[in-house]
C-alpha cells in the first residue's frame, strides 16, 4: 500500500532512559494515516463532479480507519501534553472537513452539481485543510525533534559504552600484565 512504501519499517517501541516509551516511529505511521484519511475525504470531490459512487470509496475507506488512527496517536502521545493539546485541536477541524465533505456530497445527490459546486467553491474546506496541515505539521516537526534528540543520546551513549570497554580491557590487561609479573618473581626469587 502507499502507506507502507512510504513510512520506512521500524523496531519496535521500547523504553527510553527517561522512562517514556519511545513511540516515535509508529506515532509517525498513525500522523501518515490521519493525512492520507484526510487526502481521502478530497476524493469527495471527484464524485461532486461527476456524481459518480466510484469517487467515494476512498472516502469511505478513509472514514472506516481515521478514528481509530487518532485514537492511536492520542494513545501513543500521552505523555505528550503539547501532542494532546494538538490533537484536541485537530479532532474538531477533522470533524468539521468531514462534514464539509458530507454536505458536498449530500447535496450533489439532491440538489446536483451547481448546488454542490457553490459548497466546494466557498473555500471553506481549503481553509479548514490548510488549518489541518499547519496543526499536522507542527506535530511532525516536534516528532522529527525529539528522534533527532534520542538519536543524539543513543550515539552518546554508545560513545561512553566504547570508552568504557576500552578503558575495561586496558584495566584488565593491566592487571594481568601485573599479575603475570607478581607471579614470575614468586617463582624466580627463591631460584
Amino acid at each position: 500500500s502507499a502507506r507502507s512504501r512510504s513510512v520506512p519499517d521500524v523496531s519496535p517501541i521500547h523504553p527510553t532512559p527517561s522512562g517514556t516509551r519511545d513511540v516515535l516511529p509508529d506515532e509517525m505511521r498513525e500522523m501518515h494515516a490521519v493525512v492520507e484519511a484526510v487526502r481521502a475525504v478530497f476524493a469527495a470531490r471527484g464524485y461532486v463532479i461527476t456524481g459518480e459512487d466510484v469517487y467515494l470509496e476512498p472516502y469511505q475507506s478513509a472514514l472506516t480507519g481515521l478514528d481509530q488512527a487518532v485514537r492511536e496517536i492520542r494513545s501513543l502521545t500521552a505523555a505528550n501534553a503539547r501532542q494532546q493539546r494538538r490533537l484536541d485541536t485537530l479532532e474538531p477541524l477533522i470533524e468539521s472537513r468531514l462534514t464539509i465533505s458530507r454536505e458536498a456530497i449530500e447535496v450533489r445527490r439532491t440538489k446536483g452539481l451547481q448546488a454542490a459546486a457553490r459548497i466546494v467553491g466557498a473555500g471553506e474546506g481549503e481553509a479548514n485543510m490548510a488549518e489541518i496541515r499547519k496543526v499536522l505539521g507542527e506535530m511532525r516537526s516536534e516528532e522529527d525533534e525529539l528522534l533527532q534528540q534520542r538519536v543524539r543520546q543513543a550515539q552518546a551513549d554508545a560513545q561512553n559504552a566504547k570508552w568504557t570497554i576500552v578503558l575495561g580491557t586496558f584495566t584488565a590487561l593491566l592487571l594481568a600484565a601485573l599479575a603475570c609479573f607478581k607471579i614470575t618473581r614468586n617463582i624466580a626469587g627463591p631460584l
